[in-house]
């Protein structure tokens, strides 16, 4: 398998944690009646919850923006050590982005989504069409 799927399953393992993650912080900050139901009336105060909560969205914005680009470039086979390098600085980028944002450690966090943004926009340009 090509190193960019590799990264991409990678991500997505990345993505199931951080579901998890929310769903754990949840269920330890609310009782279980709170949770089993539609949510219509959930209001989440616990800051960590969210935290998770955010960080679960933009990393699912960030899967639609990355995946789709591994897979085009892996149909019209256009890897190269570019999109290699892009992809494992993607996947490592955002490996810390829920630590980072959960944690609020300043900096941090928003320097690791700048970093995966940077290296998504550099294999999307990897495999532009006409280039």
């Amino acid at each position: 398998m090509p190193v960019e799927l590799s990264y991409l399953v990678a991500f997505t393992g990345v993505a199931i944690l951080t579901i998890v993650v929310q769903e754990v912080i949840a269920a330890f900050s609310h009782k279980p009646s709170e949770l089993v139901g539609p949510r219509d009336d959930f209001e989440p105060t616990n800051v960590y919850l969210l935290r998770a909560r955010r960080a679960m969205q933009n990393t699912i914005e960030a899967m639609v923006m990355f995946a789709p680009l591994v897979l085009v470039a892996h149909a019209a086979d256009r890897f190269n050590a570019t999109t290699e390098l892009a992809a494992a600085v993607f996947f490592w980028a955002r490996a810390l982005y829920l630590p980072a944002y959960v944690l609020a450690i300043p900096l941090l966090r928003s320097t690791v989504w700048g970093v995966g943004f940077v290296a998504t926009l550099v294999f999307f340009v990897q495999i532009l069409p006409f280039s």
